[in-house]
């Protein structure tokens, strides 16, 4: 290999990882989202839109899971490609589960509203973006090398 394909295979490698980092995040924020959710829940009767907050909690559940057990296989071999599809399927995984943690989180201001909630921690005038702060603008963004 000559050394500017070295170059660009390590720079959609640290984007690969980067992204890898972020949706692993963004998971570990739903997973706390979906407990605090849930505690409030069980404290109030059933809801008429359970069918949709049903359907966000699988599609992040089958997202995640995805993610943790599938992911490396998409890049046996490891070649320049297999890293392009990866950082594209990355980024298409955000973009789909963005949306039904929204739709979550909407879930829950909409059921308390009191100081002492446990959602506290995501309300915000912006919530996705302060507590999943890898968009443009965001000191944790940065444009891929390619």
């Amino acid at each position: 290999m000559d050394p500017e394909s070295d170059f660009e295979i390590e720079c959609i490698y640290e984007d690969v990882l980067r992204k890898i980092g972020r949706n692993l995040l963004l998971f570990q924020q739903a997973e706390l989202l979906i407990r605090s959710l849930t505690t409030l829940e069980s404290r109030r009767p059933p809801r008429e839109d359970a069918d949709d907050r049903r359907d966000a909690l699988l599609l992040i559940i089958e997202e995640r899971s995805h993610l943790v057990h599938h992911s490396l296989s998409e890049l046996m071999p490891a070649t320049l490609e297999s890293f392009r599809n990866l950082a594209r399927a990355l980024e298409q995984q955000r973009e789909r589960v963005l949306p039904a943690i929204k739709r979550l989180l909407d879930d829950g201001i909409n059921v308390s509203n009191r100081s002492d909630d446990p959602l506290e921690f995501f309300r915000t005038p912006d919530p996705m973006s302060r507590h999943v702060p890898f968009g443009p603008g965001s000191m944790y963004y940065r444009r891929s090398c390619a």
